[in-house]
């Protein structure tokens, strides 16, 4: 169970929940349950309703008996804002640093209300020179604090919340081969369309039309008995109520008709409705055959091959018919996953493995969206592990080294004691006197490697303990290089009135004496905020620390 992560994809008509395996190739997935979302309680992405949707989801997750307490919830926001840069060849720890000094210029927005992430597209390489194509993307904080709210309340820890685009690539690179194709994720409100070649992500754009569009109109249908969008997706998946093509021939509106169901064909359903439904989808497929148009004429020399179709649009009855019609794509739904394995025990058709797509990518390699605030905890809890860590390590160390010189100095000073008494015992023993005098020298040596293994860091963990006490609590310690006569401190403050003060506790500190200033650098960065950088070096005072010798006899 410790491996496993439960993964909430919400949408405004269909909650999707799975247990999945938490790892990045060939995940197994363990449960897969939905439910209708509660209504009102979705809007863009945000839960607006809380205390409603949580009620309802943990109903479903304890009937399903899903066990895990991590979780990871896949995003879909038109909120959510997403560039793609390419920038020079550098490590993964410098990246964070390029895109937050240069997210202004990727963003109009006030970033300090926006939570940035990114995920590395593909690594270019022409010739001697590297590049990363990166993809930058930036969420309301007040999005990602509602996920982090919602986890709260369902009693999980977040292991990851993840952008929905992300989640899609992550399965559907495994689905194709090496040619160029067009995924389109058909949602309520929204469609996002990803083209991928060679498993790689070439370009990605939402536009704002999704399914919303037909069940509003079939619900305000004069044609048809339908009160909500639940029982307008209903009927759309069990009858073919749209035309293959905008402009139908006489004989497609037959063949169309003999797909009816009887009830429909036995009300003497007109064509009109037909047309007034299908015609409700034309900005939807007119949108993407304006995208695809777009993609086309910026990569002249390539040729999209198929279009797979994921999301709620896959329910909707004919739809992947028209769309080939009318884009001259060969269009599918994505049915089974490849690279995917699901537990024998899971009750749903082979076929249902599409409509959890986003759920299983998103535990595969989410990109991992995280507030200042809670990134700033994690880091700050991960700096006190790593220096009670080290600490501990370097007491380890010196017992060990301590353990070994004493037990030699005890094992060497109860020979030297043995011979001792040998030599009162016996009047004429100028050998055993030899022997005393090497047995001595022995003693020495190792109590002289004991002695020096004793200095004034052995006080180092009450130094630490004062400095974090008596430390202003907005200065940070960059750097501490210790010898056994003295301590160097490199010390960032935001101001130099914080750095006089830091000066100031460091004088009081009874260990040290001689505090001195080595430099001293004050920065400003374009927003106005000041750093203070400086060292200071000081020494151990004597009689630091004091330790038990045993003499000489």
């Amino acid at each position: 169970m410790s491996n496993r992560v439960i993964s909430i994809e919400t949408g405004l008509h269909i909650t999707r929940i799975c247990e999945v395996e938490n790892k990045k190739k060939n995940p197994k997935v363990y449960q897969c349950i939905s439910f209708p979302t509660p209504e009102d309680t979705y809007e863009d992405g945000f839960i607006r309703n809380k205390e409603k949707f949580v009620e309802a989801a943990k109903d479903k997750i304890v009937a399903a008996k899903l066990k895990s307490t991590r979780v990871i919830f896949t995003i879909a926001s038109t909120k959510i804002a997403n560039r793609e840069i390419v920038i020079p060849y550098v490590s993964d720890n410098r990246i964070k640093d390029i895109i937050e000094t240069n997210a202004t210029d990727y963003f109009p927005v006030e970033i300090s209300e926006y939570t940035i992430t990114y995920g590395i597209l593909e690594k270019i390489i022409n010739g001697k020179e590297k590049k990363l194509r990166i993809s930058v993307l930036a969420a309301p904080n007040q999005l990602i604090k509602n996920y982090y709210s919602v986890a709260k309340m369902l009693g999980y820890q977040v292991e990851a919340i993840d952008y929905i685009g992300n989640s899609i690539f992550q399965v559907c690179k495994k689905q194709g081969g090496t040619e160029t194709g067009l995924i389109a994720q058909i949602q309520e409100d929204s469609t996002l369309l990803s083209f991928l070649e060679g498993g790689v992500l070439t370009f990605q754009r939402t536009i704002q039309y999704g399914t919303n569009s037909i069940t509003n109109t079939l619900v305000n249908s004069r044609y048809y008995d339908v009160n909500n969008d639940n029982e307008a997706l209903q009927l759309l998946s069990n009858n073919a109520l749209i035309n293959r093509e905008f402009e139908p021939h006489v004989e497609e509106t037959a063949a169309i008709t003999l797909e009816y169901s009887k009830e429909y064909t036995d009300n003497g359903l007109e064509n009109t409705a037909r047309q007034e439904l299908t015609e409700s989808l034309y900005l939807l497929v007119n949108n993407i055959i304006r995208v695809l148009d777009y993609y086309l004429s910026r990569n002249e020399e390539k040729k999209i091959h198929i279009m797979y179709l994921t999301g709620q649009g896959t329910k909707i009855k004919g739809l992947s018919k028209l769309l080939s019609n009318e884009t001259g794509i060969h269009t599918k739904k994505i049915e089974t996953l490849s690279g995917v394995i699901f537990d024998k025990n899971i009750e749903f058709k082979a076929e249902n493995q599409g409509d959890y797509l986003s759920c299983i990518g998103a535990v595969m390699n989410p990109i991992n969206f995280m507030p200042k605030d809670y990134l700033a905890t994690v880091e700050r809890k991960s700096r006190v592990h790593l220096r009670r860590v080290l600490l501990g390590g370097s007491v380890a160390i010196s017992i060990i080294f301590v353990l070994t010189a004493y037990i030699g100095y005890r094992t060497e000073r109860l020979e030297k004691d043995r011979l001792e008494a040998q030599i009162k015992e016996l009047s004429e023993a100028e050998q055993i006197y030899k022997d005393h005098k090497e047995a001595k020298n022995q003693y020495n040596s190792i109590k002289a490697m004991y002695d020096l293994t004793l200095g004034n860091n052995e006080g180092l963990n009450s130094l630490i303990t004062e400095l974090e006490e008596k430390l202003p609590s907005k200065s940070n310690i960059n750097t501490m290089n210790i010898t056994d006569t003295q301590i160097s401190l490199n010390i960032k403050t935001g101001s130099k009135t914080e750095a006089a003060k830091v000066i100031t506790q460091l004088k009081t500190i009874d260990a040290l004496t001689e505090v001195q200033t080595e430099s001293i650098m004050e920065q400003r960065d374009e927003n106005g905020n000041i750093t203070v950088e400086f060292t200071v070096s000081a020494k151990y005072k004597e009689g630091f620390t004091k330790e038990d010798k045993d003499g000489d006899n």
